[in-house]
């Protein structure tokens, strides 16, 4: 299993994807990207020799699965020190939705919009 498949370099990602045709090969490949046009537009060659990986797309987040996300993993904090309203947890949920739907980036939006505005009030 392979994260990130779409960081490697085009050499290394036909190699990779060569080893299952190896003769006697037992080799399976699970190759995890963010980028959803890898075979088609990043790698055109792997049809061309013969190998059809098969594709599983996963959808976006939508801005409620977000939302109850982050409201759920921020809860234990935010019942102790309620830093963030709900408001604020939906502008980062939908913004995120607008972009990407990566769940990931929830994670870094609310806590630079926490630095952001400490630096713009005074001490």
């Amino acid at each position: 299993m392979v994260d990130e498949i779409d960081q490697l370099r085009d050499d290394d990602l036909y190699e990779l994807f060569s080893w299952p045709e190896l003769p006697a090969s037992r080799a399976l490949v699970v190759g995890i990207a963010n980028t959803l046009d890898l075979t088609e537009g990043g790698l055109p060659h792997l049809k061309a020799s013969g190998i059809h990986p098969h594709i599983i797309h996963f959808a976006a987040y939508t801005k409620q699965q977000l939302l109850r996300a982050l409201q759920t993993r921020l809860q234990p904090v935010l019942d102790r020190a309620p830093i963030m309203d709900t408001p604020v947890l939906t502008l980062v949920a939908n913004k995120v939705a607008e972009h990407s739907g990566d769940i990931r980036k929830c994670a870094h939006s609310p806590l630079s919009l926490q630095q952001s505005i400490a630096l713009t009030i005074p001490p």
